[in-house]
């Protein structure tokens, strides 16, 4: 898998790299919209469960007040599921809406290293049951934290497409039961 990875890092790279014009005069488009879709597979070890699936998802809109800073609203969630034998025995759903802000330093023509700072609504669901017999057992949470990333826009194709690669930090855990994560996006200029 990280060899997978570091494969297709290393053909980006070298697409954009000598497909990146040489002039600072790129196109400057003012909207943006991005998708993102991480899948976390991975097992536990431990004897009663047999696996444990979950992913991550995002999609927002962005707006270019200039060069440099980049604002918009940003909807994300994830999902966690627990099963054993093919039968899900828990389940943990995650939504989150907000704003993010983005300041990007154009100094690099092929990739942009960037800073980005984001304020969401978190809302979490969770349930639990023992069997197929058993009642589920929900739990509720909702509260308002937010992220700090700092990453890389990889441009494509005369910055008409990006790949942000960025590491994220939160007060909170991301799907990886962790308050860090390495993750991407994919953005569409226009």
């Amino acid at each position: 898998m990280k060899k997978a990875i570091c494969i297709s890092l290393f053909i980006i790279m070298f697409i954009t790299l000598t497909t990146a014009q040489e002039s600072d005069s790129e196109n400057e488009y003012k909207y943006r919209v991005g998708v993102q879709f991480n899948p976390y597979p991975y097992v536990v070890q431990d004897f009663s469960w047999e696996s444990l699936k979950s992913y991550a998802y995002a999609a927002r809109f962005g707006y270019s007040l200039n060069k440099n800073f980049l604002i918009g609203p940003e909807f994300s969630g994830d999902v966690i599921r627990l099963y054993e034998y093919k039968f899900v025995q828990m389940e943990i759903v995650t939504y989150k809406a907000g704003l993010y802000g983005r300041y990007t330093f154009q100094k690099l023509n092929a990739f942009k290293p960037f800073a980005e700072i984001s304020l969401y609504y978190k809302n979490y669901t969770s349930w639990i049951q023992d069997n197929l017999e058993s009642p589920k057992n929900y739990t509720y949470n909702h509260n308002l934290t937010g992220y700090l990333a700092i990453g890389t826009s990889w441009r494509l194709f005369t910055d008409r497409l990006s790949l942000d690669v960025m590491y994220k930090l939160s007060n909170t855990g991301f799907v990886n039961s962790r308050n860090h994560v390495m993750t991407y996006r994919i953005n569409f200029h226009f």
